[in-house]
């Protein structure tokens, strides 16, 4: 809030813990989805869903949290991964300069790009 350092300070301080949290979350799951990445798509604990388009990769939901994963149709899409993951980094440019304009009451979605080697 302007004019209030204390608040916007304590403000800060829960957003960081919030992203940690959330940070975590995602790379449990990432790390899962790696893990089975070879398995036969019956046995995946995540499954694909149809949640439109293709150049996000191939997409679930876990837990209420969106996921999305360069595959073989979108590095095509973009010529290679390493170009489709700069898809998501302009994404998440756009979200940080909306933050950043100081708009009262426009939201952006919490988000992280995962890199799994």
């Amino acid at each position: 809030p302007p004019g209030n350092e204390a608040q916007s300070l304590q403000l800060a301080e829960q957003a960081d813990v919030l992203m940690q949290e959330f940070l975590g979350c995602v790379t449990a799951v990432v790390s899962k989805f790696v893990g089975e990445i070879n398995l036969p798509l019956d046995k995946r604990t995540f499954k694909a869903q149809n949640l439109g388009g293709v150049a996000g990769g191939t997409k679930f939901i876990h837990n209420g949290i969106f996921y999305k994963f360069v595959n073989k149709a979108t590095a095509r899409l973009f010529g290679d991964a390493v170009n489709a993951s700069k898809g998501y980094s302009q994404e998440l440019r756009a979200n940080s300069a909306i933050l950043k304009s100081g708009i009262p009451d426009i939201y952006v979605p919490l988000s992280a790009a995962v890199t799994y080697k």
